[in-house]
């Protein structure tokens, strides 16, 4: 919450966390990791492997919540299959940046009330 707490910092977080990580991400995962199983092993090996391995990344950041970590792992699952299916990364960014950008919206727009909500109270 200190961290979002100037407009500039709530900016660059969401820019971050639509745009940035999701490409990162998916170029590491969906790009190279996904790539390189699919090509030494197999690619019914590859998706659920890269998509643990992206739901095990969020664990920290999730603080060991696991409803929300399986919820990453089916998200990864769900991009890696785009992945796959299109022989494409720019679905799988695209999603993952529509993916972040509302989550990151409505946690934004709910911060935002909040505090809105608690100027006026006071």
């Amino acid at each position: 919450d200190k961290l979002l707490s100037t407009t500039p910092s709530l900016v660059a977080f969401g820019v971050f966390a639509s745009l940035v990580a999701p490409f990162l991400e998916e170029v590491l995962f969906r790009g190279f990791l996904y790539t390189a199983l699919s090509d030494v092993y197999s690619a019914r090996l590859a998706l659920p492997v890269t998509s643990v391995l992206f739901g095990l990344l969020h664990v920290p950041e999730r603080q060991g919540h696991w409803p929300s970590i399986l919820l990453i792992f089916a998200v990864g699952y769900i991009f890696t299959t785009v992945r796959a299916r299109t022989g494409s990364l720019t679905p799988s960014v695209i999603m993952h940046s529509a993916y972040n950008a509302t989550i990151f919206g409505v946690a934004a727009l709910s911060l935002l009330l909040e505090r809105h909500g608690a100027g006026r109270a006071g």
